[in-house]
């Protein structure tokens, strides 16, 4: 039963998608945005609604970051390039042929498009399954790295191809670990929205360059630069939630 309920909403978030590009000719990623935006609001009131008023929080979202707010911007935008840079590093890059024709699909439809969906209102929803969905129900149930790592892993297959996985599984701990500290999906979202708006701006300005081999040099200084920047906003947040996680 209960996996089923943590389920669940990823299956639906599936069909509405699929359903909305059997019926329209959209590009998937148009089709996938659709379907955060008819998915988003009817988890929201519904399951993730009523399992947080169960915890006492009310606003079921609410938006405090304890002054972390840039600080979780720039953590996103640190692991983004360096997580890609250490992979880049690896032969997955190598081992994932499917990896291109995602890619493609991923940066192919206008601008607007790109920054709507998987910058703002994408992350939003998979945000809303993974974390609040998956995540927080496993926590009440389990230790935090347990159930960290099973939502990370569930993120990672979800996502399909062997390098997204394994991006998306590193970036699914980052995101488990902000829920924890922040205990609003809002600080997720966040830091989801500016690793993928990072991506966005460096396919479509040319910064790509910061996370290619082809000059050693701007790839090993951003690798260097942007892992600093990590280890530091995770510091800093830490610091400033002070959290205790608990011992089971």
């Amino acid at each position: 039963m209960v996996i089923l309920y943590l389920i669940l909403p990823l299956v639906f978030y599936s069909l509405v998608t699929g359903v909305i590009a059997l019926i329209l000719p959209l590009q998937a990623v148009t089709c996938t945005l659709l379907g955060a935006v008819v998915t988003f609001p009817v988890l929201c009131y519904w399951p993730y609604r009523s399992d947080q008023a169960r915890r006492g929080v009310i606003p079921p979202m609410p938006f405090r970051f304890r002054g972390c707010l840039p600080v979780i911007i720039l953590l996103g935008i640190g692991t983004c390039i360096s997580v890609n840079n250490i992979i880049s590093l690896t032969p997955l890059p190598e081992l994932s042929s499917g990896f291109e024709a995602v890619r493609d699909t991923f940066y192919s439809p206008p601008l607007l498009i790109q920054i709507l969906g998987p910058g703002v209102l994408i992350p939003a929803a998979e945000e809303m399954i993974f974390r609040g969905l998956m995540f927080a129900p496993l926590r009440d149930r389990m230790p935090f790295w347990p159930a960290a790592l099973i939502s990370a892993v569930l993120f990672g297959l979800y996502h399909g191809n062997l390098l997204q996985g394994v991006y998306a599984f590193l970036l699914g701990l980052v995101l488990a670990w902000l829920y924890e500290r922040f205990q609003t999906l809002a600080a997720p979202w966040l830091f989801h929205a500016a690793a993928n708006m990072t991506s966005i701006i460096a396919v479509n300005t040319g910064l790509e360059i910061l996370t290619e081999k082809t000059d050693r040099f701007v790839f090993g200084t951003a690798l260097v630069l942007a892992a600093v920047l990590s280890v530091f906003c995770l510091i800093r947040i830490e610091r400033k939630t002070n959290i205790k996680e608990e011992e089971v």
